[in-house]
């Protein structure tokens, strides 16, 4: 958590979530599990024998339950981290009101301190906002790419996952009782 932090710089609790999620996805590969996907507060690592798709949840943006990010299987194989920040969603302090900054990264507990890193910088237009936003994920290292959503606006910086067309429209909380 410490390293994630400082490469976003920001303090080490900012990858909690990713960090939790990266260590049960580990731990699990060790016992012998070979496809496993660990969500802690839309914050993911996974590893998969095949492509995964991880949809897009943002909020009342109309991009949200829309869009997902396909995960080729030669990318899942090796471990993925897929990590949100949001300033208008769930109960994590944000200083932005980005709807989502999603970023990828090979690990999550870096994908998960640079979403939050990246999310504070969502201030001001939406235009002004999602440009901050990706000035601030281009001084990021160690992630691959960033996506932010600000209402029906988009942003993407670096190598994302390929874009997908869903209509998926369930959350865990719809599935499953979350307590």
């Amino acid at each position: 958590m410490a390293r994630a932090g400082e490469n976003a710089n920001v303090g080490p609790m900012a990858s909690v979530a990713g960090s939790i999620s990266q260590i049960i996805v580990e731990n699990t590969i060790k016992e012998g599990c070979k496809n496993i996907i660990s969500e802690n507060g839309g914050d993911i690592a996974l590893r998969a024998t095949k492509n995964i798709i991880v949809g897009l949840y943002a909020g009342n943006s109309p991009l949200s339950g829309h869009i997902g990010f396909e995960i080729k299987e030669d990318r899942a194989f090796k471990g993925y981290g897929v990590c949100t920040s949001s300033g208008t969603v769930g109960h994590s302090v944000s200083f932005g009101n980005a709807d989502a900054v999603v970023v990828f990264a090979e690990e999550s507990s870096i994908a998960d301190a640079a979403a939050t890193s990246i999310g504070n910088f969502a201030v001001g237009s939406p235009d002004e906002a999602i440009n901050k936003c990706l000035e601030q994920g281009e001084s990021i290292d160690n992630i691959d790419g960033v996506f932010v959503v600000i209402g029906e606006y988009a942003g993407k910086i670096g190598r994302i996952p390929r874009l997908v067309k869903t209509d998926k429209r369930v959350t865990f909380g719809e599935l499953f009782e979350m307590i």
